[in-house]
């Protein structure tokens, strides 16, 4: 069974995913990232360097702040102060000072610690989405490492974690080197689930996206028209089957598929679902238009 929170990712399509797809990043990350080495320098990046590089960022008194918390263990119930320790440095990196991977790292070593499958999927969704638009090869290899070894986790508390298995996949195809064995491995992943319970909409759409990564124009449209069949109102599939019609070069599909994305925005407005965004339509009726 497809979590709700994973419903909510693939289901109505906020505005935040249409400023994505058509227009970029619009807005700034909730939190930023430190500067990491390239390519060139090194394949493999690890936390304690990229903390000392997130540690020069801050100011003196935040630096004593962040030392006293990471020697806060000393006596007593350790294990429980030490999940403090880390809540507390991940609220600092992610709420004061706004650097993504020490946030998500203390994030994930507390659920570790808590080792609760909803602490747990929180820190691998954490990385998950965050990989997904990371451009650096090194810094979307880690995320996606330190995302496996947390989904891998979750499963051994519910193996039947549906959402957990093709998170898990779609780690190997959008986190991997790009090589078709990397790729392949996610995609037998996130499949199983998908041959076991064909309404899975998840699954299909990460399908659908694995077809897009792999250049499986065709097979990643048949993903995406299957999730709309139990998913009309999802605005992100509609948006990149339109657009895997464009690529196609068949432009009736494509202005038909704009047209419904229209159609099914303007009544998500209506609805008081999303908020009206001019910009937005005047993209769309300019695809549909040329």
């Amino acid at each position: 069974m497809v979590k709700k929170q994973q419903l909510l990712v693939v289901g109505l399509g906020l505005v935040v995913l249409i400023g994505l797809f058509f227009f970029g990043r619009t807005a700034p990350d909730a939190t930023a990232r430190p500067a990491s080495a390239s390519a060139a320098d090194s394949a493999k990046l690890d936390f304690p360097a990229m903390l000392a590089i997130a540690k020069q960022k801050i100011t003196p008194s935040q630096l004593a702040y962040v030392t006293q918390l990471e020697h806060a263990v000393v006596r007593g119930d350790v294990q429980t102060q030490q999940i403090q320790a880390y809540k507390q440095l991940a609220a600092f990196w992610g709420d004061t000072v706004r650097i993504f991977v020490p946030y998500a790292e203390y994030t994930a070593l507390a659920a570790k610690l808590e080792n609760s499958e909803k602490s747990l999927t929180f820190a691998a969704n954490l990385f998950f989405d965050d990989l997904q638009s990371v451009q650096e090869a090194p810094l979307r290899s880690w995320e996606a490492d330190q995302a496996k070894d947390l989904y891998s986790k979750v499963l051994a508390i519910d193996p039947g974690n549906d959402s957990a298995k093709v998170s898990l996949g779609s780690c190997y195809i959008f986190g991997g080197s790009g090589s078709p064995q990397e790729t392949m491995q996610g995609i037998l992943k996130i499949r199983e689930v998908a041959q076991r319970d064909s309404t899975n909409t998840y699954a299909q759409y990460m399908l659908g996206m694995a077809g897009i990564v792999s250049g499986q124009t065709d097979r990643a449209i048949d993903r995406f028209q299957t999730v709309l069949r139990h998913d009309p109102d999802n605005l992100d599939v509609q948006m990149r089957l339109a657009d895997l019609y464009e690529e196609k070069g068949d432009r009736v599909a494509a202005r038909n598929a704009y047209q419904d994305l229209k159609s099914t925005y303007n009544r998500l407005v209506g609805a008081g679902k999303l908020k009206n965004d001019t910009s937005f339509l005047r993209e769309i009726n300019k695809r549909i238009s040329r």
